[in-house]
């Protein structure tokens, strides 16, 4: 099994239409369904895909970085809000226009990634 380090992942459900979104400012990802049940394991079906092609693919450090991701030998830090309001127009445009709930979610990226 690949090593991994935990992180807390900061995430929104908002409702727009008749459909649940959450979505991960820190990895611009989303999931929807039409309960926020149904969104929060479309999330983790997107999540775990990402995970997957970027692994394969020999992308997630540089993915992550590019994200505004700090990533060390030992740590790996999700952006900050302030960086993600600066750098993220699609967050910034879902913070003004919904109300939002603030879920966090610990998830495990691959130590590879470092």
């Amino acid at each position: 099994m690949m090593p991994t380090i935990k992180v807390i992942l900061s995430l929104v459900e908002f409702k727009e239409k008749n459909q649940y979104i959450i979505y991960s400012p820190a990895l611009d990802l989303s999931g929807y369904g039409t309960t926020a049940k149904e969104a929060k394991k479309s999330f983790a079906e997107v999540l775990a895909y990402f995970l997957e092609y970027a692994m394969e693919n020999q992308t997630l450090s540089q993915d992550l970085k590019r994200l505004g991701w700090k990533i060390t030998d030992k740590q790996i830090t999700p952006p900050s809000l302030k960086n993600i309001i600066l750098h993220n127009q699609n967050f910034v445009d879902i913070f003004e226009n919904h109300n939002l709930k603030k879920i966090s979610q610990k998830i495990e990226i691959p130590l590879l990634a470092a």
